[in-house]
């Protein structure tokens, strides 16, 4: 059985991954699977940065809260914004997710 530590070393470099859209229904889904490590991979610490408009900024408000009250372990950080020149600066991966509402 392997410690925490050693644990935490075979883990890889943090991938920053923005969402577009994130107060949406479909981005709901799909950003508790990448918290879930089911696109990267078991072993890939992510950090989210989810863009949402003044109109749905209470929705992303509550997404962020549900996403770091789930406790993924490879989740480490999620921050939420209306500008997508903060949300989509030093990305590696940006999923635009959106329709008209």
């Amino acid at each position: 059985m392997c410690s925490q530590e050693e644990e935490t070393k075979s883990w890889k470099k943090l991938i920053n991954i923005a969402v577009s859209g994130a107060a949406g229904m479909i981005s709901n889904h799909l950003l508790f699977k990448l918290a879930a490590g089911e696109v990267f991979g078991p072993d890939q610490p992510i950090a989210l940065k989810l863009l949402g408009s003044e109109r749905s900024f209470q929705a992303l408000e509550g997404v962020a809260m549900e996403l770091e009250d789930s406790l993924f372990p490879l989740l480490r950080e999620v921050s939420i914004g209306i500008d997508p020149y903060d949300v989509f600066q030093d990305v590696e991966w940006a999923l635009l997710i959106g329709a008209k509402p």
